[in-house]
């Protein structure tokens, strides 16, 4: 693809390149793995204009508004440690790096506290799963009182049923939102577990273009 249509052609033509990466052959469809390489070289045209014109890439986007952005981070276990459980599914640590990650400066943080992550889906998750999963919660809000956001992040692995079944266990601890609680091409099953739960439902780091998005 570069060979073929990057190489020698105009980094200020970004839309013409854009446009006719995406077209080729028989494409116009957002495959992942075209998307991601047709990305690539836009980043790389913004760079070498950025360069050419002396000037920071949000300057040619329409200009700074913010002076920082508010970011959040992952639970992660201390370097050193020999756990064999899964940080996410265990109450006690997951509280205690909550606290060390407030006091790090970050007022949101994420977890994944719904097993299995990677099975054939979707799935009806145990009342055991569910509970582990509210327990975890529970006690990073107990942890972290009003001083952090709590996001829960699931990967598209549960029915709807299910999806609906943790929110309403969870809705109590107030998380900023809900990550792809089911599959995430089926949009009309996702409204359905919006529309059951005041808790912000999140989606889209499966979607490649504004198409999808829209």
């Amino acid at each position: 693809m570069g060979e073929r249509f990057i190489i020698n052609s105009d980094p200020f033509k970004i839309e013409k390149m854009w446009r006719t990466l995406y077209s080729r052959g028989y494409s116009q469809h957002p495959d992942l793995t075209m998307m991601g390489v047709i990305s690539a070289f836009e980043i790389a045209c913004w760079d070498i204009i950025g360069k050419e014109l002396d000037q920071p890439i949000y300057n040619l986007l329409g200009g700074q508004v913010h002076e920082k952005l508010r970011s959040y981070t992952y639970l992660y276990p201390v370097p050193d440690d020999s756990s064999e459980r899964n940080l996410f599914t265990d109450p006690e640590r997951a509280a205690s790096r909550a606290i060390e990650y407030v006091k790090q400066g970050f007022t949101a943080i994420k977890i994944d506290p719904v097993e299995p992550t990677m099975p054939s889906t979707p799935v009806q998750v145990s009342l055991e799963a569910l509970h582990t999963a509210e327990m975890v919660v529970k006690s990073i809000r107990e942890a972290v009182g009003t001083s952090c956001d709590i996001l829960v992040g699931t990967h598209g692995q549960m029915t709807t049923s299910s999806a609906i079944r943790l929110a309403k266990r969870l809705e109590k601890f107030d998380p900023l939102w809900l990550e792809e609680p089911v599959p995430p091409e089926n949009r009309d099953e996702m409204a359905r577990v919006a529309r059951a739960t005041s808790i912000p439902i999140a989606s889209g780091e499966r979607l490649a273009t504004k198409y999808e998005f829209r």
